[in-house]
Order: structure tokens, then C-alpha cells, then sequence
């Protein structure tokens, strides 16, 4: 008889975001791949939550930010926050990790002054848009739902 063991991605459970950002966890000692900061006195700051599809904010998972030539890693705790300058594509591109979640899922966000591709639902586009979080127009807010009635388009790659 076969047997089969499970692969990387069957295995992240609830400790992932400490394989991510052992630091975050004051663990030390661990050399971890080279992960850029984030850009210090970026024009945008970006706010927001994940949520599960209950709407319960998932306060352990991680972000992954690329965008033009940056990218960094971003802890959840409830909600996330970070800056950037807005690149010349309109969008960044986001994935996440989590508990529960075998794969990354991948999603974007739009800056409120983009239209997302033409390919995604026009019923469905909001989900990828930025609004804006105040009066300030370089406070953006960007909430990721992982599932349920108003889920974040995620992009099958």
C-alpha cells in the first residue's frame, strides 16, 4: 500500500504566522529569507481587517505586499496597517496566509482612481477597491473578506 504524506501546503496551521514573522513573536536566533520593510514616508497608508465568513476578524494571518520593485510582510492582529506609494499599475498585488487556508490566496487592491480589470464581475469589482478612511485622501481603508456574502475576489494563478 502507497502512503502518502502531506505536503507543505496540507500542513500550515495556526502557528504559520510565526514561521513568517518569528521576530513578530520575539523568537530569535532563526534566519529567515531576506524580507523587505516597509517604505518609510510613503504618500498612502492603507487600513483594514481580514475577516472570516462570520465576519470574525482573523488575527493571526499575513499579508504578503508586492508592488513595482517592493515587497514586504504584513501581520493581521485583528487588523493591518501599513504605507506605500501608489505604483503605476493602480494596484497592489496581496497574498494571504492562514490558518485554515492550504494555499495563498492571491487578490489585489485597487487604488479608488483605478478601475479593476475588465475581466472581474462588475457585481463583484467593489470588493478589490480602496476607499477612503477619513478626510484624508491618502488614508485608504481595504478590508479583505475570506468568505460569505461580500468575499474579496481572489485570483486562481
Amino acid at each position: 500500500m502507497t502512503e502518502f504524506r502531506e505536503s507543505p501546503s496540507q500542513t500550515a496551521g495556526p502557528y504559520v504566522h510565526i514561521g513568517f514573522m518569528p521576530e513578530d513573536q520575539e523568537i530569535t536566533g532563526l534566519k529567515m529569507a531576506e524580507v523587505g520593510k516597509q517604505p518609510e514616508n510613503a504618500r498612502y497608508r492603507i487600513q483594514g481587517s481580514v475577516t472570516d465568513g462570520q465576519g470574525t476578524p482573523v488575527d493571526d494571518a499575513v499579508i504578503e505586499v508586492f508592488a513595482d520593485d517592493v515587497f514586504f510582510r504584513v501581520p493581521t492582529r485583528g487588523g493591518f496597517s501599513f504605507r506605500i506609494d501608489r505604483p503605476d499599475s493602480g494596484f497592489l498585488t496581496l497574498m494571504i496566509f492562514a490558518r485554515g487556508i492550504n494555499m495563498a490566496l492571491h487578490t489585489r487592491m485597487y487604488f479608488p482612481d483605478c478601475e479593476p480589470d475588465p475581466c472581474i464581475p462588475v457585481e463583484r469589482a467593489a470588493t478589490l477597491v480602496a476607499k477612503p478612511n477619513g478626510d484624508n485622501s491618502n488614508d485608504l481603508r481595504f478590508d479583505i473578506r475570506l468568505q460569505g456574502e461580500d468575499e474579496t475576489v481572489f485570483f486562481d494563478f
